[in-house]
């Protein structure tokens, strides 16, 4: 959901500051060796469940992920990458 506020300057209209709502967020990490990053889980709107998933991949042994990072997404614009991790 998006908001919008009204802003004025002594009683005299400036304009308007708007914020998007419909941010979304997506994990994806890539394997040593390799170029191409896999998505881990499905889109969501909570930058908390995306970097859980990412630490829990990273984390879980058996994987060979060695980097890994979150994606921001909003229409319009291009995916932006808000977190990074990576394995010594």
């Amino acid at each position: 959901m998006s908001g919008c506020l009204h802003l004025h300057e002594r009683e005299k209209h400036v304009g308007w500051l708007c914020t998007g709502g419909s941010k979304r967020y997506i994990a994806r990490a890539r394997q040593h060796g390799f170029r191409n990053y896999e998505l881990l889980g499905e889109w969501t709107r909570s930058k908390r469940k995306a970097t859980r998933t990412l630490a829990h991949e990273m984390a879980r042994p058996g994987t060979n992920y060695k980097r890994g990072d979150v994606l921001m997404a909003q229409p319009y614009y291009d995916p932006i990458v808000i977190l990074e991790m990576v394995r010594p």
